[in-house]
């Protein structure tokens, strides 16, 4: 992660709110902690809770600025009857992005956080989620904003065999019952879903001589097709 980051996470990682909260440390700073594939900046802390006050007071003592959301996601929430900070909250400490959120989990998801087997961050009172459960993540990440960074982390994964592409596919099928693997594989070659937005950040400054959205995307729709042509080659 870049020195910013590491030296922003390690100002609050002992705070008594991670102590008195089920929060844990995940995202793409988290994933890169374990397998150190590319440069990360922001910090992502995620609980099936939100607690706003108890995040906002954590957060003004370390004298950091809240920040405000996008007003098309806020007034999509709104219209839906909800808050947005009643499950997303974010915050610049230091020159980097603070993150608390609930994960979009459906029920039978609920599981796969609730049987984590997280860890410690560097010895400290900080609960980081286990690789299994980052990995699961970024693919809902991966599937649901579609952003450079998610294509990237989802393919070093794949191509590293931190995950096969048999359960990177079969895990998500299983938590999202109304998905199949055809319709997996149609979304991922449809151009009016897999695009690089204008408001995607990017990855220049956190991987050296990236390849272009477009041929990791290709790179991922070929993973996905060997896993069709096995489901396939299994019927006759």
């Amino acid at each position: 992660m870049l020195k910013k980051t590491k030296d922003t996470l390690e100002l609050i990682m002992n705070d008594e709110f991670f102590i008195k909260n089920d929060f844990k440390f995940v995202g793409g700073t988290a994933l890169s902690h374990i397998i150190n594939h590319r440069l990360s900046e922001d910090l992502d802390f995620a609980s099936l809770e939100l607690p706003r006050k108890e995040i906002e007071d954590m957060m003004n003592k370390y004298n950091a600025v809240k920040l405000e959301h996008d007003p098309t996601i806020e007034d999509y929430v709104t219209n839906d009857g909800e808050d947005i900070n009643d499950s997303y909250m974010k915050f610049m400490l230091n020159g980097v992005k603070v993150e608390f959120f609930t994960p979009p989990f459906n029920l039978s998801e609920i599981s796969i956080w609730e049987k984590d087997k997280y860890s410690y961050y560097e010895n400290s009172t900080l609960k980081i989620a286990s690789l299994d459960t980052i990995i699961y993540m970024k693919t809902m990440a991966f599937w649901n904003r579609k952003k450079y960074r998610d294509l990237f982390d989802i393919h070093f994964i794949l191509s590293n065999k931190h995950i096969n592409a048999n359960d990177f596919i079969n895990n998500y099928l299983e938590n999202n019952i109304t998905y199949s693997i055809d319709n997996l594989y149609k979304k991922i070659q449809a151009t009016t879903q897999f695009y690089k937005r204008p408001n995607d950040e990017g990855i220049n400054t956190l991987v050296k001589n990236p390849k272009s959205y477009e041929w990791y995307r290709a790179e991922i729709e070929k993973y996905i097709y060997e896993v069709l042509l096995e489901k396939l080659y299994s019927y006759d």
